[in-house]
């Protein structure tokens, strides 16, 4: 829940983040496969899907794209790392990577995701971000192809700073 100053359990809220699938590049074994309960080798498949879609809000708002890299294990551990860039509507440019965990919803396939972004510009208008870490909670639709989140800037430091890890993936079987 957020005050009235847009600040958040997870730090100040910059806007929503709404992402499109393009084409996903699977490494042998389709994504619309392993949804339907094909057996995942053991060592997993990986998939890279390409992103693009808009960030809502003044700091960032604008356009970002990029590539969500999947490492999917059995029984649907999923590894994400993604690298997104954010074309800000005052034009500014912020490179953003990280890693995410997914959680399975009663409505699978639509899963629950949590990412933490380290962000990198040299833009005058986004320099501020430089070294900052973004947290952005929502849900995945595979089937729909879409994301949607809330995008948080991460309190690191002062007394309300945070310590900004993702819970660990469960074992490997």
């Amino acid at each position: 829940m957020m005050d009235a100053t847009g600040h958040g359990p997870l730090g100040d809220h910059l806007g929503e983040l709404e992402l499109d699938f393009g084409e996903v590049l699977d490494f042998g074994l389709p994504l619309l496969e392993i949804l339907s309960g094909v057996d995942i080798p053991l060592r997993g498949v990986r998939l890279d899907v390409p992103v693009s879609g808009v960030m809502s809000g003044d700091a960032l708002g604008g356009r970002v794209t990029g590539t969500d890299h999947l490492d999917v294990r059995p029984g649907l551990q999923i590894v994400r790392h993604l690298h997104l860039a954010f074309f800000t509507s005052n034009g500014g440019r912020v490179s953003a990577m990280g890693e995410a965990t997914v959680t399975p919803t009663p409505t699978v396939p639509v899963t629950d995701v949590r990412v933490a972004l380290l962000c990198r510009s040299a833009t005058a208008s986004t320099a501020w971000i430089d070294g900052q870490t973004l947290w952005a909670v929502g849900s995945v639709d595979p089937l729909a192809g879409r994301v949607v989140g809330d995008v948080y800037l991460a309190a690191t430091q002062g007394p309300n700073r945070r310590r900004v890890t993702l819970s660990p993936m469960p074992a490997r079987a």
